[in-house]
């Protein structure tokens, strides 16, 4: 892409693109809204708690990984450089590379669990 017309800048919106759905994750989540679309009422107090962890943890975790991919987009693009872009596998790399990257990488995993059980306790309690 970084060769076609615009392509350079194609990326960099991609990768941008990104960062503004991590940031927008997070705002989610701090603001409750992750929760506004359950069926809270019918929720035991202890599935309200739970939902309301899944939620948070899932999202943060993806928030972080979507970070990764849209930096590297970027960085990518801004150096024209195609083989310095990166996917969900690369950007996991990247953070078991970095310092700290085993405690960073069992985050993620812990998170992407959180946000699999947030994926079913959306699907249970989803209002329509």
């Amino acid at each position: 892409m970084l060769e076609w017309p615009l392509g350079r800048d194609l990326v960099i919106g991609a990768g941008l693109g990104f960062v503004v759905a991590a940031v927008v994750s997070i705002v989610f989540v701090a603001q409750k809204r992750h929760l506004a679309k359950l069926r809270t009422e019918t929720m035991s107090e202890e599935a309200r708690r739970l939902a309301s962890a899944a939620g948070l943890l899932g999202h943060s975790a993806r928030a972080l990984v979507f970070a990764v991919i849209g930096a590297f987009l970027v960085k990518a693009a801004w150096d024209d450089d195609p083989t310095e872009t990166v996917g969900l596998d690369g950007a996991l790399l990247q953070l078991a590379q970095a310092p700290l990257g085993a405690v960073a990488l069992s985050a993620v995993a812990l998170g992407f669990g959180a946000f699999s059980l947030w994926c079913v306790m959306q699907a249970r309690y989803r209002a329509t």
